[in-house]
């Protein structure tokens, strides 16, 4: 028990004193409201602090840290101390570290400072980092760089999100902006080459071949009605050849049979119907040429005048013919171009139902590649806000909200507790050792003790030389 007590207090004197800083993170959150600008790192703290914690703890960053702050180099008890505990022998002041090699010797160093470092979660909103050391002023000077290297890099991975996102998005746009285009070129020719059978100009079709076909009926009517003059025409001209110098029945009769024909127009059409004027133009001739007849009839020379009257009327007979006929050709080449152009506005309302099936896959495709132009392109707005609002430091930052204190008590070893561990230790093995021994003891210490071992009854028993001995000498005494 002696040797175990005085063991642990032994060791309780001589482990050195490590210290512990700690500094508190507080996570400030985006200064922007989300609702205007939506960040672009949306990863959970948790998640984001193991990231930058295993870039921190990476061995290139540590290994600048331990040469800037000459850590784990020292000469003193401390220090080689905490070499053993790297686990690097000691032979020397350097010894240790020169007999295992430059890089394993850094490499034990960097896992003993990982195993230095701890970094807490505190309800998502904040989190401390700690590190301990023999050396209090040094302990503090590592957590507070350890604390700017967190900061740091929170910033480098938003900007590098932030910047990586926007890239993303402008190749991404570039693609989408290659298809559109070819969308809108597969559209542009499709509409090139059926125009006129679009969906979207039904209706106008459908109003023009109402048009033309109103336009052909006219014009079918108005050729009768031409042909209709042009007959009228010629008879009232060979009447007007036949009966010329003759009596008047002709006249007379051709007068009843225009006032019969304009009675029928009349029914039939306005007063400003053209075919109603012509009438009423050959009747007023008939009807002065009449007149001139009897007026003439009076005079000397009756047959000389009314053979001049007759040849003027028929000439002027024949230039009202020539002008139907020049009518009628004119209608008769319309009529042709109206029967086309129904013929052409027809097809195309037939092709309607066609052309617009085709469009609306066409049309489909290109509203896909469309809608998703529109949201690449609010997207890279938005990456891009967020990316400036993370160079501006408007974006979640980490801002030290206490810094890293200096220690004055050391945060280990517990002496108290180490002694007191080692005197229950030294108990147990004391105790531990008396039963051991006990054991071990193969003696027979009483009669009975023989008796069951052997099997027999025990007669007699010779005591121990030293037993007889002491008996001796208590019987001198006496």
């Amino acid at each position: 028990m002696l040797v175990v007590t005085l063991a642990a207090g032994g060791m309780a004197y001589s482990l050195p004193n490590i210290y512990r800083s700690i500094t508190l993170i507080f996570i400030e959150p985006q200064k922007v409201p989300e609702s205007y600008v939506k960040p672009t790192v949306t990863a959970r703290i948790e998640d984001r602090l193991k990231t930058i914690t295993q870039q921190i703890l990476s061995r290139t960053r540590l290994e600048k840290i331990i040469q800037e702050f000459n850590l784990y180099q020292g000469t003193g008890r401390e220090s080689q101390i905490e070499l053993v505990l790297a686990g690097i022998p000691m032979l020397g002041s350097y010894w240790g570290l020169a007999a295992m090699g430059p890089d394993t010797a850094m490499e034990r160093l960097v896992e003993r400072m990982r195993r230095d470092i701890a970094v807490d979660v505190k309800k998502s909103s904040a989190f401390t980092i700690s590190y301990q050391g023999a050396d209090p002023e040094l302990t503090m000077r590592v957590t507070s760089e350890l604390a700017s290297l967190f900061i740091e890099e929170n910033l480098k991975i938003r900007e590098q999100k932030a910047e990586g996102t926007t890239e993303f998005l402008e190749s991404e746009l570039v693609q989408i902006r290659h298809v559109l285009e070819d969308k809108e070129q597969q559209l542009k020719e499709f509409k090139q080459e059926f125009m006129g059978e679009l969906p979207q100009q039904l209706e106008s079709n459908l109003r023009a071949l109402d048009r033309f076909q109103l336009e052909r009926a006219a014009t079918l009517e108005a050729l009768r009605a031409g042909e209709a003059r042009k007959e009228s025409i010629s008879n009232l001209l060979a009447n007007s050849q036949q009966k010329e110098g003759g009596s008047d029945e002709a006249l007379v009769e051709r007068l009843d049979h225009l006032r019969s024909k304009l009675t029928k127009l009349q029914a039939q059409y306005k007063d400003g119907y053209p075919d109603i004027a012509v009438v009423r133009g050959e009747i007023s001739q008939v009807q002065e040429l009449l007149v001139k007849r009897m007026e003439d009839s009076k005079n000397d020379g009756e047959g000389a005048l009314a053979n001049q009257v007759l040849g003027s009327f028929a000439h002027n007979l024949v230039t009202q013919l020539r002008e139907v006929k020049l009518e009628i050709s004119k209608l008769r080449a319309r009529q042709v171009d109206l029967n086309h152009q129904i013929q052409v506005y027809e097809k195309r309302v037939e092709n309607t139902p066609l052309r617009e099936q085709q469009l609306m896959t066409i049309m489909r495709d290109y509203n896909s590649s469309k809608d998703n132009y529109q949201s690449f392109l609010k997207k890279r707005f938005q990456a891009r806000i967020s990316e400036n609002l993370e160079k501006r430091n408007k974006g979640e930052i980490f801002r030290v909200l206490d810094p890293a204190n200096y220690p004055i008590i050391p945060y280990k070893p517990n002496r108290i507790f180490i002694v007191l561990v080692g005197i229950m230790l030294a108990t147990g093995s004391g105790i531990g050792l008396v039963f051991l021994r006990e054991q071990f003891d193969q003696s027979f210490a009483t009669e009975e003790e023989l008796s069951e071992a052997i099997g027999v009854p025990v007669l007699g028993t010779i005591p121990h030389q030293s037993m007889v001995l002491q008996t001796r000498s208590q019987g001198l005494e006496k």
